[in-house]
């Protein structure tokens, strides 16, 4: 399996961006982040800004609120 990262935006809130990857070990990782067009970008819920373990189970609960926009193979 190979690693990779995709990236999502929020169907509600078009500066919402949600990117989730999957390692070689098979788990989940994700990251919030905020973004405007003056090229501001802030991370959500992290002051490292860094990706977290999450279930794919709830990452896919999640993606319901967010169309894909680009990624893959790392």
């Amino acid at each position: 399996m190979e690693t990779f990262t995709k990236t999502f935006r929020n169907i509600r809130n078009e500066h919402k961006y949600l990117e989730v990857k999957r390692t070689n070990d098979r788990h989940y990782l994700w990251r919030q982040r905020m973004t405007w067009d003056n090229g501001v970008s802030n991370p959500v819920g992290t002051p490292r800004s860094g990706f977290r373990r999450q279930s794919k189970a709830t990452i896919a609960e999640v993606l319901d609120d967010y169309v894909e926009i680009g990624g893959g193979h790392d």
